[in-house]
């Protein structure tokens, strides 16, 4: 009998810290994720000279620019760590009739304010009306932690084309995909849902996915691929390519310029 109760206490005991240890990684997730999420680079004199200021929602944003004369502008959407310049300045030599704008997200090269869903999504659709007013016709990249911006985007405003790179379905599926022994689904406060988005967009939607991508895996790719219109949606997978060097696959940007029906490049 006394040894059935220092079992039972011994239980009780391995039970309480188990449960206390689970709770301690929760919070600590909780309390981190911003950090996870979210990687801003610092700004520079060069990310700072290829930009300018503007005013939204009370905070000073820096917005990357390469304007041209005409109809065509294209937003680009960057990933969680990415100095949008380096892109900006590719767009703008493939595509020389297009506007180019790259949003530098809050905190980031020198943008004020913090990141978060609603901020992003809301500064995006603020630049789109800036855009939109001066450039009739608006196409869209969003990379990475970006193409749920530029869903979100795409279902709100009158986007013509859309390009999605190392996409997901959720931000909350791809956490629960590394962490599946964590309540994601309740703990983080950004999930970019872009399912939720996806079945009402039916413009050209092209989503260029990374075959070895183990930050987001090509399954949620995939997934949110299903949920757009069928006429809609194009799917192209870099078999050999990881998450940070897919532009660098010779077939990349020959795909940008195919999705966009532009033909200003060779």
């Amino acid at each position: 009998m006394n040894g059935f109760k220092f079992l039972a206490r011994w239980l009780r005991i391995v039970v309480g810290i188990s449960c206390g240890l689970y709770l301690a990684t929760c919070a600590s997730v909780y309390q981190m994720q911003d950090q996870m999420l979210y990687y801003p680079p610092p700004a520079t004199p060069e990310n700072q000279q290829a930009s300018v200021a503007w005013q939204h929602d009370g905070q000073t944003l820096r917005l990357t620019q390469m304007l041209r004369s005409g109809s065509k502008a294209l937003i680009y959407f960057g990933g969680n760590g990415e100095d949008v310049l380096y892109t900006a300045e590719r767009l703008a030599l493939i595509f020389p009739m297009h506007s180019i704008y790259a949003m530098n997200y809050r905190g980031y090269s020198g943008s004020s304010g913090q990141p978060s869903e609603r901020a992003l999504v809301s500064d995006a659709l603020a630049l789109f009306n800036k855009v939109h007013a001066a450039h009739p016709q608006v196409q869209v990249i969003g990379r990475s932690l970006g193409s749920g911006v530029a869903v979100q985007l795409a279902h709100a405003k009158p986007v013509e084309r859309l390009i999605l790179v190392t996409p997901y379905d959720s931000i909350a599926a791809v956490a629960r995909g590394h962490y599946p022994y964590l309540p994601t689904s309740i703990l983080l406060k950004d999930q970019y849902q872009s399912v939720r988005y996806a079945p009402d967009i039916s413009i050209p939607v092209t989503l260029l996915v990374a075959g070895q991508d183990t930050l987001i895996p090509p399954v949620h790719a995939q997934r949110l691929a299903q949920e757009f219109p069928t006429q809609s949606v194009k799917v192209v997978t870099f078999d050999e390519s990881g998450h940070n060097d897919i532009t660098q696959h010779p077939g990349f940007w020959p795909q940008v310029v195919e999705a966009l029906a532009d033909r200003e490049i060779n």
